[in-house]
């Protein structure tokens, strides 16, 4: 089942940034068109294996936004996780084996639903490719940036009063909108863990840090650990 660390191994190599290590895409350009291709197979497999009764709105999903979901980073910094061309698609995968792997440790199984479990790890931070109109973030072209390790920029957001087509929501927020704005229903269980997956990090969150479900916490320990492991 696990494809994380054999993508990894693959396709991604180690660079030394600020005494740590951090990985990057190897820069070749079929390199890159065989590691997109590679996490796309894998996202195929899973969602076969595990969704259930959603398996045609996930699918659905993933084929309206394939393009910018695999082409997406998850970060726009080299010092952080996966600031290059396929990091989200990679780090969301290693999200939901390090879930499944957690589910299976705390004995779980039986109350948390393997599809549940697919989609708030695939989709947590889907709204890192940005909403209906816009991208999250641009490619940085500009080189004292990209020599800094930034490899990308955010979409400027000007706040337009009345402006209907751009209205600023944080990433959790969009990956809902997205979601549920192209038919995926949620259950209050994964609409939650979504929304709260970045923990206490997030000043808004933490009054409701002991109100968390069992997939909720499942989820946030996971993509810490998953981030954790991306910068050993």
């Amino acid at each position: 089942m696990y494809h994380y660390k054999n993508l990894v191994n693959e396709y991604l190599t180690k660079i030394e940034t600020d005494s740590r290590d951090y990985y990057k895409l190897i820069t070749k350009d079929e390199k890159d068109a065989e590691f997109i291709k590679a996490i796309a197979k894998s996202y195929h497999e899973i969602i076969s294996d595990y969704a259930k009764d959603r398996k045609d709105q996930i699918m659905n999903i993933m084929k309206k936004f394939s393009n910018r979901f695999f082409l997406a980073p998850a970060a726009a910094k080299t010092e952080y996780h996966g600031a290059f061309p396929g990091g989200l698609a990679l780090h969301s995968l290693g999200v939901f084996e390090n879930l499944i792997r957690l589910r299976k440790a705390w004995d779980v199984e039986d109350k948390i639903d393997s599809e549940s479990c697919l989609i708030v790890a695939l989709f947590h931070d889907m709204g890192k490719i940005g909403d209906e109109n816009y991208s999250y973030y641009n490619i940085e072209t500009e080189q004292w940036k990209l020599k800094r390790g930034i490899n990308y920029n955010f979409r400027p957001h000007k706040f337009i009063p009345n402006d209907k087509e751009d209205v600023f929501l944080p990433v959790p927020h969009t990956s809902l909108f997205l979601l549920m704005n192209n038919g995926l229903k949620l259950t209050k269980d994964e609409f939650q863990a979504i929304l709260f997956h970045d923990g206490v990090y997030i000043d808004e969150n933490k009054k409701y840090g002991f109100n968390w479900s069992i997939l909720t916490e499942l989820l946030h320990q996971s993509d810490i650990t998953t981030i954790k492991l991306e910068n050993i």
